[in-house]
């Protein structure tokens, strides 16, 4: 039978809790970064190949909220200059 004190177990709970916590964080970034790489590739089929900056702008956000609502605009968006604009708008918004 093993034998394990309070403090063992308080300290596995702990560690298994910052694993979990470490896991989930690194599967967010991971996820905005898909996000990014994804909207780029619409982007770029709708308008033509992006520059370097607007690309940088767009690697920038980190909330998938955002980049979700730039997907849907990038359908819709008359041209590569309004969609940069909006991008522009966003990035001077808080909680990027």
């Amino acid at each position: 039978m093993e034998f394990t004190t309070s403090w063992e177990e308080k300290g596995l709970q702990k560690g298994l809790q910052q694993g979990l916590q470490q896991g989930l964080q690194q599967g967010r970034v991971e996820g905005v970064q898909l996000a990014a790489r994804i909207l780029k590739k619409v982007v770029e089929k709708r308008f033509g190949p992006l520059s370097d900056t607007l690309a940088s702008q767009l690697d920038k956000i980190q909330s998938e909220e955002k980049l979700g609502t730039l997907a849907e605009s990038a359908v819709s968006c008359p041209s590569l200059e309004d969609f940069s604009h909006m991008v522009l708008s966003m990035l001077e918004q808080p909680g990027i």
